[in-house]
This record gives structure tokens, sequence and C-alpha cells, in this order.
């Protein structure tokens, strides 16, 4: 029988260990060292700027723009007879319409005072330009009430109206008397209304 032995001798030398520990010391000294060195930035205290922003909205819109100018604020109406009834006409001094785009208007003709019946009226628009009626309006009613009509955008291209120029028109109102008397007033009252398109 036969036997191996191996023989392990150890021997504490205290010098060794102790330089075993150091080296072990200043090599986990120097690791924290190097991890401190990367992450310093961020452990650093720093300031931290903090902002409040106010944001303001500015938006603007061109607004529609018309206005009429010149013309007459009192025609006065001829009269003259037709057969057994009587006409009576007048016409306006020339008006100016400026609008910054081609506008819709409102023409609305009101009987104010009338002491006998009328059996027509009627109000006209005439480009003075053209020298055409740009629209017109007329009733054969024999009751007072109010009659209008509207002029359309197209209606005014069609006669050469140019945005932002004055444009020259006159108006003209017409009304058959079926009973006339001397000396009784009739009254009209033509209103043009300038709408947006």
């Amino acid at each position: 029988m036969s036997m191996k032995l191996r023989l392990l001798s150890h021997v504490f030398n205290p010098d060794m260990h102790g330089r075993s520990c150091m080296l072990s010391f200043y090599s986990q000294w120097f690791r924290c060292l190097l991890v401190l060195i990367c992450f310093a930035p961020y452990l650093a205290p720093h300031r931290v700027d903090a902002a409040i922003d106010n944001v303001t909205a500015f938006q603007g819109t061109v607004p529609f723009t018309c206005s009429f100018s010149g013309g007459s604020d009192v025609v006065e109406m001829e009269y003259s007879r037709n057969g057994t009834s009587g006409l009576m006409i007048g016409r306006s001094d020339v008006l100016s319409i400026t609008s910054n785009r081609v506008p819709r208007i409102l023409m609305t003709l009101d009987t104010i005072k009338a002491p006998m019946n009328i059996s027509f009226r009627g109000v006209w628009l005439r480009s003075v330009q053209r020298n055409q009626n740009i629209a017109y309006k007329t009733t054969s009613s024999l009751q007072n009430s109010p009659i209008s009509t509207n002029i359309f955008p197209s209606k005014f291209n069609q006669f050469g109206f140019d945005v932002g120029q004055a444009y020259e028109a006159t108006l003209t109102v017409s009304a058959n008397l079926k009973n006339y008397l001397p000396f009784e007033e009739y009254e009209f009252d033509v209103t043009l209304t300038c709408l947006e398109p």
C-alpha cells in the first residue's frame, strides 16, 4: 500500500499579508475615486434655471368697410299730368359708393306720406359711368308698404365697380298718382344699406 503525501505548507509572513491588504485597499480606493470622478458633474451642486413662459398670440382681420358720400338729402320731385293721373319723378345728385370689397347693397323705397292712392311706385339705381340702370324695384300695389331689392356683387362687377375707388350712381324715384289734388304733398325715402357680400 502506498500513499502519496502532499505537503502543504503555509508560512504566515506578516509583511506579505500587510502588503496584500494595502494593495487591496488602494485598489478599492482607486476604483471609488474613478467612480467619483465620472459622476462628479452630476453630484456637484449646480444652478437650475426655472423659466415660466407667457405666450400671447395676436391676430388681426381687415374689417369690411363701405361708405356713401355726396348725393342729395332732399330731392324735389317734378310733377306732370298724364291723362287722368299724375306722375311724380325725382333724380338725386351723384352719389359715391366706396368699399374695400364689392358690396351687396339693399335698396329700399319707403312711402312716408301719400294723401291719395299711388297706382305705381319705383326706385332705380343708375350707374353714372355706364349710363345704365344697375337695378330697380317697382310695384303696382295700392298699399304703401316699403319695397326693397338686393343688389348683389355680381351686378356691381358687371357695371365696373372698382374696389377702393368711389363708384358714382344716381337714385331715381317715380310714382303714378291715381287721383291728384293741388297742393297735396307726397314723400318718399330711399335707403341704401351696404352689406358684406
